[in-house]
């Protein structure tokens, strides 16, 4: 069942959204504010966000353009009564996935939102491989030759950064911003401990760590195992 943040401060539109969501089978949380969509956003896992333009206490379009610059992957819909052509290309270059201007057919949204969902079952079905490693997205399963390895929710996190990039080396200070965000009371000494519990889990006796140390550049996927 797909979750959704919707993010609208006009009581009416965001009931007349949340009800549609619901009748179709979406969990909804609803934010009035931008500082409310932050909350949410760091409290819990959303699989899309719908967007208005025009907050009590900011712009949409800076909100969507923060989200996307931390890398977080939730596609994003601009809901919003701006119309013209500079509006919906500003939208876009936010980082919005989509734009749907007010007044809009309940039937329209919810096509654009299955079609975003329909997408991500498609990326959550997928398997990534490297070397004796196979981890699988949607149930969130690691193996290493063929044995599963059960990991927490931030292993796993941190472990799938590094199969999606395998080639790329990541700073301490870029994981620790990546994965517990900026607003986090977590220091570096977090990512330390997850990758000294991931290598536990996954290393093997007499053989390289699954996780590399390049001192001076940062932490990679060690693709010789």
């Amino acid at each position: 069942m797909a979750k959704v943040l919707v993010v609208e401060d006009d009581n009416d539109v965001a009931g007349v959204v949340r009800d549609v969501l619901h009748a179709d089978n979406f969990v909804v949380d609803v934010a009035s504010t931008i500082q409310d969509a932050r909350h949410f956003l760091k409290v819990a896992s959303y699989d899309l966000l719908v967007l208005d333009w025009e907050l009590p206490d900011g712009a949409g379009v800076d909100l969507c353009r923060e989200i996307k610059q931390t890398g977080e992957p939730i596609p994003i819909l601009m809901l919003t009564g701006r119309s013209s052509t500079s509006d919906r290309i500003q939208g876009l270059d936010s980082g919005a996935d989509d734009y749907l201007t007010k007044p809009f057919e309940c039937s329209e949204l919810l096509a654009r939102l299955r079609s975003f969902m329909r997408r991500l079952w498609v990326k959550k079905a997928e398997t990534l491989k490297n070397g004796v490693l196979e981890m699988e997205i949607q149930t969130r399963k690691v193996f290493r030759d063929g044995e599963e390895i059960r990991l927490l929710k931030k292993e796993f996190d941190l472990l799938e950064l590094f199969m999606r990039n395998p080639t790329e080396r990541f700073s301490t200070e870029y994981l620790l911003d990546k994965l517990w965000g900026e607003d986090s009371d977590a220091g570096n000494d977090a990512v330390f401990q997850c990758i000294r519990r991931l290598r536990r889990k996954l290393d093997k006796p007499d053989m390289a760590s699954v996780i590399a140390l390049d001192h001076g550049y940062g932490y990679r996927l060690n693709s010789e195992n």
